[in-house]
């Protein structure tokens, strides 16, 4: 069994704000009780880092953002909203979710096609409930207009004083949150 100690509002404080790498991390793989060989020998005891049989660290990238972030430029607000939006409009008239670019940010999405995936699952605001909402692809989103909504609620409350982050997201979705 393995498991990950860094959670990724931690992680997200460390990546670099100013290449791709903004959203894309490596996070370590710890061993969460000992691993041992068949002929007895430890590899690995519980907490340690795993390692490749060179020595290198085993690690998985982990794409973190933030929520509401349609568009890929580090915050939820009105542009991000119109996105949600179009490609609701992209779906509703015979778009195909598989081969339609959901972010509006070419060169971020060209540089990384998984980012597309990312700004798909931060616009969908009101998935978190969904146990498997992490690793939906677009195809099975449901990214509309109350994502949208959710998202100028959230930046209207951040332009009239409130404070961003998990905290007004939770008041934002309130009711919906607890479905």
């Amino acid at each position: 069994m393995v498991e990950f100690k860094d959670v990724p509002s931690e992680m997200f404080k460390k990546i670099n704000e100013n290449t791709v790498n903004q959203f894309a991390t490596q996070v370590p793989v710890y061993a969460k009780e000992a691993i041992v060989d068949a002929d007895g020998t430890i590899i690995a005891n519980a907490g340690d880092i795993l390692k490749n049989v060179d020595g290198s660290q085993i690690s998985v990238t982990a794409y973190i953002g933030i929520k509401g972030d349609a568009n890929l430029d580090m915050k939820a607000d009105t542009e991000d909203s119109s996105v949600a939006l179009v490609w609701y409009g992209k779906m509703q008239t015979g778009g195909v979710a598989a081969e339609t670019q959901f972010s509006t940010n070419d060169m971020l999405v060209k540089s990384d096609p998984m980012l597309d995936e990312l700004a798909a699952f931060l616009c969908d605001v009101n998935n978190e409930n969904d146990s498997q909402n992490w690793k939906l692809r677009k195809p099975a989103r449901t990214i509309g207009s109350d994502d949208a909504s959710f998202i100028m609620v959230y930046y209207g409350k951040i332009m009239t004083g409130s404070t961003a982050g998990k905290d007004l997201w939770d008041v934002v979705l309130g009711e919906w949150a607890k479905k």
